[in-house]
């Protein structure tokens, strides 16, 4: 859920701030690592992406965050209270951004988007894997 929270606010955050200052973050966040190595492969690819960032890509992940965020939260509230009908709501939702976020990696070709994408499958193999788990503990329960 924590996670949830902070890509909300991720999201957020990124539409709220400017471009020249995003460039300005991503500059001094590598600054240092390409000055001792200018092959560095993810500061190199980081500045690379947020150099090539148009308005489309910003709004697209910045409106991925703030959906996938929201609906983290609200559905991880109730997968933890052990509500089954969550589950299926959050993999589904989620399985949709997936697809999406997969959609957007072929048509952009974007490493982060790519990483965003990689992880949700890992998140979405664990849910079912949970869920199963708990519908288990359920039948036998009685």
């Amino acid at each position: 859920m924590a996670d949830g929270v902070l890509g909300a606010a991720a999201g957020a955050a990124f539409l709220a701030v400017r471009r020249a200052a995003l460039d300005r973050w991503v500059v001094l966040l590598t600054r240092d690592e390409l000055a001792e190595d200018p092959t560095d492969f993810l500061a190199s690819h980081l500045r690379a992406w947020a150099a090539h960032l148009g308005a489309d890509a910003r709004t697209a992940v910045a409106a991925y965050l703030i959906a996938h965020g929201t609906l983290s939260v609200v559905l991880g509230v109730n997968v933890l209270k052990g509500r089954l009908w969550a589950y299926r709501w959050a993999g589904a939702l989620l399985a949709a951004f997936t697809l999406y976020l997969a959609y957007r990696v072929g048509r952009e070709r974007s490493p982060a988007l790519a990483l965003l994408c990689a992880w949700d499958l890992a998140i979405l193999i664990l849910l079912a894997w949970e869920f199963r788990l708990h519908a288990r503990r359920r039948a036998a329960a009685g």
